[in-house]
């Protein structure tokens, strides 16, 4: 779903709007055991240590993977980013940037780590924080195509597979494969 929903619609294209979204990244890897999910709106706490509390959004709706129960909640822990979306423009690469800044390396270690080990998977999501069991914007298929981090913030690219690129059936075309290629 690249559309937006009904209600975000007019949500984006009010004079005003009382309502804030929420972003959700669902990071999916062979080596993980569990997704890696992230949010960038905090509407519930979830634990308190001493002077450091963090932060979480569950949904029903988002971040399912995998043979995930329909109606389990999915707990997405906060960390402040900023989500560019692709552009429509006709030659724009269709790219998601994420944009984390003031950020410990604890905090993207996993993302870090996975990405190195490369084809890590992507959904993103976004709905509204009054209700976020229900999504508005789906990105599917979007891997991770650059992490660089320099201590305090990270820019995270994501790409859709460029199959133009991909060197499968060059290798393997000749005369007696596809004659008509071959004058």
């Amino acid at each position: 779903m690249t559309t937006p929903s009904e209600r975000a619609h007019e949500m984006m294209t009010a004079e005003s709007s009382a309502e804030a979204t929420v972003d959700f990244l669902t990071f999916t890897h062979a080596s993980l055991g569990d997704p890696i999910r992230l949010c960038n709106h905090k509407t519930e706490i979830k634990s308190v240590d001493g002077p450091v509390t963090t932060y979480w959004t569950r949904s029903r709706e988002a971040g399912r993977v995998g043979g995930e129960l329909p109606n389990a909640r999915q707990e997405f822990d906060y960390l402040p980013f900023a989500v560019v979306w692709p552009g429509y423009e006709e030659g724009a690469t269709p790219e998601i940037r994420i944009a984390i800044d003031m950020v410990d390396r604890t905090s993207i270690l996993g993302i870090l780590r996975v990405y190195r080990e490369g084809r890590v998977k992507c959904l993103v999501e976004s709905a509204l924080a009054s209700d976020p069991d229900i999504v508005d914007f789906r990105f599917r298929g979007f891997y991770l195509r650059r992490a660089p981090w320099d201590g305090i913030a990270a820019q995270l690219g994501l790409q859709l597979t460029p199959y133009d690129q991909e060197p499968y059936p060059v290798g393997f075309l000749g005369p007696s494969v596809a004659p008509g290629l071959f004058p």
